[in-house]
């Protein structure tokens, strides 16, 4: 018997008195664009990622196709990216001009199916983009390996991996470039914004100069320096972070590894008292897994009654994600070299479960209560 309960949110942001106190002190500056607050806040998630640059971006969508158009990738180009991503991993790579390739997952995990991902290779390939789904990181050793062999680049959307690692790898440490999203769901947020790490110092440098417009001085640069003449060497986008943001993100760096901790205890709650089999994504002993969505698989012909009842009970839920190839736009500008039958399991199968600090443990049990008693 299912009883009504006080409505449970499927995610709370993290922004506080520290934040709002931050905000303001900075909207009392002379620079509220991609200022000294942007470039403090790269300085500190380089330095919590272990990688020698980042660029804040307005979105990680961003950072993805600020980064390609750096690569010199673009018409003609394949860019390889798993099926179960958001949508926005796609969509960048045609912004760049280049065409997604989708390639299958490996279940139960949801990563890119590594057998999948070399198949598809061929002369046109110019990149990989893993995803490091729901905060669990891809193999990135021998992902790194592999674009080594074929000469192809290596980027890691890692929107929800801020705090993973493999192998005590984090995201942006062997790879090209790493992706990051700071959007209200992530566990660090300014509303919008994104980021591109990585230890390619020229790679920065070029990511940084197209983020605004490609012109060669800034507002921050001429308020430093006066007034100077500027040129446009090559045509960039309106993508930088602002003052306003960084100012939001810089004071929950302090959070990150606190709330991680308390996310991690609520996936240990979930798993135990979930029935094993709905159970998907689990860590392995080489990774932190960053506990961005606690995903679960469920029988795909009652997977959609189940969100009907959470939404009936009003326990928020969400679907992470349906794939790629079956959202009209992006089929009709992918290729699709083979099939891709993991990911239509996880796309029909995959609720996402409320985790986040503030989720109370009471509200787990009935969570999971409410899951074990579905028929």
């Amino acid at each position: 018997m299912y009883i009504k309960q006080k409505k449970i949110k499927y995610h709370k942001h993290n922004i506080g008195f520290r934040e709002v106190i931050s905000l303001w002190k900075t909207s009392r500056s002379d620079i509220l664009t991609a200022g000294p607050q942007v470039q403090k806040f790269e300085t500190k998630l380089a330095k919590y990622l272990g990688v020698n640059h980042v660029v804040g971006t307005s979105s990680c969508t961003a950072a993805i196709h600020l980064a390609l158009q750096a690569s010199g990738i673009g018409v003609g180009d394949e860019v390889i990216v798993p099926d179960i991503t958001f949508a926005a991993t796609a969509l960048a790579i045609n912004h760049s001009g280049a065409t997604p390739v989708l390639v299958d997952v490996s279940l139960p995990t949801g990563l890119i199916d590594i057998d999948a991902f070399v198949q598809a290779i061929n002369e046109k390939t110019k990149a990989v983009i893993v995803v490091h789904l729901y905060g669990l990181m891809c193999p990135v050793l021998k992902i790194k390996e592999i674009c080594d062999k074929f000469g192809i680049l290596f980027f890691e959307d890692s929107a929800h991996c801020l705090e993973g690692t493999h192998e005590g790898i984090r995201p942006g440490q062997v790879s090209d470039g790493a992706f990051f999203s700071f959007y209200p769901t992530k566990s660090i947020t300014s509303g919008e914004g994104g980021a591109f790490a990585t230890n390619n110092l020229a790679l920065a440098q070029k990511v940084k100069n197209l983020r605004t417009h490609g012109l060669t001085k800034t507002a921050a640069d001429r308020n430093l320096e006066g007034f100077k003449f500027w040129d446009i060497l090559e045509i960039g986008w309106k993508y930088n972070l602002n003052d306003l943001q960084a100012a939001l993100l810089i004071p929950q760096f302090r959070k990150i590894d606190y709330n991680l901790k308390k996310r991690e205890k609520l996936a240990t709650l979930y798993q135990k008292l979930l029935d094993h089999d709905k159970q998907s994504n689990i860590s392995k002993k080489e990774n932190i897994h960053a506990r961005h969505i606690f995903p679960i698989l469920v029988d795909p012909i009652k997977r959609d009654d189940l969100i009907s009842l959470f939404n009936n009970f009003k326990i928020g839920c969400s679907v992470h994600y349906s794939p790629l190839h079956k959202i009209t736009a992006i089929k009709e500008i992918s290729k699709i070299p083979g099939n891709l039958v993991n990911s239509d399991i996880i796309g029909s199968s995959t609720i996402s479960l409320p985790i986040y600090p503030q989720l109370k443990k009471n509200e787990v049990k009935t969570i999971c209560r409410t899951i074990n008693e579905f028929r």
